[in-house]
Formats: structure tokens, C-alpha cells, sequence
């Protein structure tokens, strides 16, 4: 088993609500570990959207209430990312890796 990268749970019934899929192998068939380093809900009001950002340097966005593997995957740099915000825009995020490089995407377009 590959694991699991971002898991959603219900704290008040301490269930688990849905539970996303990593990505498939790259087009030689290198298949990544799953590293999930940060994260943030795209838009405050909405908790179906979630923004992970990962050791092997990518952002990615997973819509809860479309499918289990990311809908939007974009690397960035060589550096793991270490912290992840949503703008207010509600489709804006702010990264930042652990070598100092920052950044925004716009998650609807990558």
C-alpha cells in the first residue's frame, strides 16, 4: 500500500470523512511516497476544497466532492513546501518552502 496523504475527519464524531488518494506513478512508472508537510482549506466557507503542500515540492488541490486524487498538482522549485494560506479570493494560495522561495497560485488554472 502507497499510503494516504490528506484525511478529513469529523472531530465530533471522530470519524473519518473522506481520505484522498496519492496521485498515479509519473509517465516512467516512478510512483512518489506521499508527504504531506501543509495544508489549508481553499476558502474558509468552503471545507470541500483542500490545498496540500508536500516534501517533494508540490501544491496540490483536492476537491472532496469531486474525487480522491488531486484535481490540480503543480510543482514548485526543488524545496519542500512547508506552509500553505488561502486568500479570501478563495482560490488564491500562498506557499512557502523551506528554503525561503514564497509564492501564489491560482489554484483554478495552476
Amino acid at each position: 500500500r502507497n499510503g494516504m496523504e490528506v484525511n478529513l475527519w469529523d472531530i465530533t464524531s471522530c470519524s473519518k470523512m473522506w481520505s484522498a488518494k496519492s496521485p498515479r506513478a509519473n509517465n516512467v512508472g516512478i510512483f512518489t511516497k506521499p508527504w504531506f508537510t501543509a495544508g489549508t482549506f481553499l476558502c474558509k466557507d468552503d471545507h470541500r476544497k483542500i490545498v496540500a503542500g508536500t516534501n517533494n515540492h508540490q501544491v496540490r488541490l483536492y476537491d472532496t466532492a469531486s474525487q480522491r486524487r488531486p484535481v490540480v498538482s503543480v510543482d514548485f522549485r526543488e524545496s519542500p513546501i512547508k506552509a500553505v494560506a488561502g486568500d479570501p479570493d478563495g482560490h488564491t494560495v500562498y506557499i512557502g518552502t523551506g528554503t525561503g522561495d514564497l509564492a501564489s497560485f491560482d489554484m483554478r488554472t495552476g
